[in-house]
């Protein structure tokens, strides 16, 4: 379903989320979630997990839909589950093997679309899961995704911040080039492989 609007309650404490799948729209309830909490956007393409629950209401029979859960359509949940392992492994400063190392080092080229991406939508603000639904790039996982936005942050070209399972990304005005390559947190990801020991900073230090 797409979701077509998103509309706060019950003094904006409860969502009324609107869905669409060609000529039919359906309204859901999704409580105990706001608006800054909730991780998705207007346009993207979700699969729900719902509870319908029909009472009579003046006489009349109804239907309420109350979401139980949802994701981004297509999402590889078990792909995006380990990626997420595999990113908090690194932030713990834990040895990777060469493969889980690779999984993690954007290259230039992954590093321009996500750039791209955030800089046409002047910032971003929704769950990672989601940002990555939104990219025209297959070799980025969600690791390779947030290694990225880590090094950005590092080069002053953006700021983000994490509440829950969201994140704002704000973009900085940059007047010069960066090498986004001479990087304190790609240096301290290499050493955990080619050395097998921490390399002696927590990446949130750094």
């Amino acid at each position: 379903m797409t979701l077509s609007d998103i509309t706060p309650v019950g003094g904006g404490k409860h969502l009324r989320i609107s869905v669409t799948s060609g000529r039919y729209t359906v309204r859901c309830m999704k409580f105990g979630t706001t608006l800054e909490e909730f991780p998705y956007c207007v346009g993207d393409v979700l699969d729900l997990a719902v509870t319908l629950d029909a009472k009579e209401y003046n006489g009349k029979n109804t239907l309420s839909i109350y979401i139980k859960d949802m994701k981004l359509a297509g999402l590889n949940v078990e792909e995006v589950t380990s990626g997420w392992a595999l990113y908090e492994k690194s932030r713990r400063n834990e040895v990777l093997t060469a493969e889980e190392l690779n999984g993690l080092l954007p290259d230039r080229n992954e590093f321009a679309v996500i750039y791209r991406l955030l800089r046409s939508a002047n910032g971003f603000h929704g769950s990672p899961e989601a940002l990555l639904g939104h990219l025209s790039c297959p070799t980025v996982g969600i690791q390779k995704l947030l290694t990225a936005l880590d090094v950005l942050e590092e080069h002053g070209l953006l700021l983000q911040e994490r509440t829950g399972s969201c994140v704002n990304i704000v973009m900085k005005n940059v007047s010069q080039k960066v090498d986004l390559f001479d990087s304190k947190i790609l240096s301290r990801l290499k050493s955990l492989e080619e050395e097998g020991e921490p390399y002696g900073m927590a990446a949130e230090n750094i």
